[in-house]
């Protein structure tokens, strides 16, 4: 993408960076968190569907992390601008907790029948 269709993305979608900073940050994990709950509720049958839910809920979370730091100017936690080292780091932890996770809720389901 040119430079200059970049910085007049990033000056004129600042209510765009202020959602998709909402969604990483809050509403994806939120969101996993229920459905979470909701599958162990079900502990007798996993719902393909909220399978499906979760590992979109996921790629998501990535993708979005990502076109925040690359055109909306993401930062850290510590305020300073997010690089992509950030979000490679950043990645990892996610996909470890969604794994972690993932496992649980499947073991739970296997061992409370």
């Amino acid at each position: 993408m040119p430079e200059q269709v970049k910085t007049s993305i990033q000056e004129t979608t600042s209510l765009t960076g202020v959602l998709l900073r909402a969604y990483w940050l809050i509403l994806a994990h939120g969101a996993t968190a229920i459905i979470a709950l909701v599958m162990l509720a079900q502990n007798k049958q996993q719902s393909v569907a909220l399978n499906a839910l979760l590992l979109f809920i996921f790629v998501t979370v990535i993708l979005v992390r990502f076109i925040d730091i690359r055109y909306y100017k993401g930062e850290t936690g510590e305020g300073q601008k997010a690089t992509m080292n950030d979000w490679k780091k950043w990645s990892l932890i996610i996909t470890a907790s969604y794994a972690v996770t993932f496992v649980i809720v499947h073991i739970s389901g296997v061992l409370f029948r």
